[in-house]
């Protein structure tokens, strides 16, 4: 997570950043901490068989909701903001606030699909999701 907030730090004096270099910075940071509370929970169940499907449920539910973070960010936020900082924005560069939630959904279905037997964690992104719808 700590290379995740550098690169973070990287990139805000970047003058151009892909939606790629974006998408990693958030799974170093938010991803990471997801994907280690869940294996965490693998492992003290005592469930090792379990603990990379769950890696991958914690760092698609941390990519929704930096995603979502970000969309709230973005829709508060562009004030004040220069040209090149709104350009750059994650959001923005996934084509805007209703692209961007286009986007999720298709994540978000994809992950609903996995949790079909998690009800408290399909729950949970459902209630994420519905900050920005």
């Amino acid at each position: 997570m700590m290379s995740g907030q550098m690169f973070d730090i990287m990139i805000t004096k970047m003058s151009d950043v892909s939606v790629d270099e974006i998408t990693q910075m958030n799974q170093m940071k938010t991803g990471d901490l997801f994907a280690f509370c869940m294996a965490c929970g693998g492992i003290l169940a005592e469930k090792p068989q379990d603990v990379s499907m769950l890696k991958k449920i914690g760092y698609d539910f941390g990519y929704i909701f930096q995603v979502i973070d970000d969309i709230l960010d973005f829709a508060e936020d562009t004030d004040g903001k220069t040209e090149v900082e709104i350009r750059r924005n994650f959001i923005n560069q996934l084509g805007g606030v209703e692209a961007a939630k286009k986007h999720l959904i298709s994540i978000i279905n994809q992950l609903q699909e996995v949790l079909s037997g998690m009800p408290v964690m399909a729950n949970l992104v459902d209630y994420i999701f519905k900050r920005v719808c």
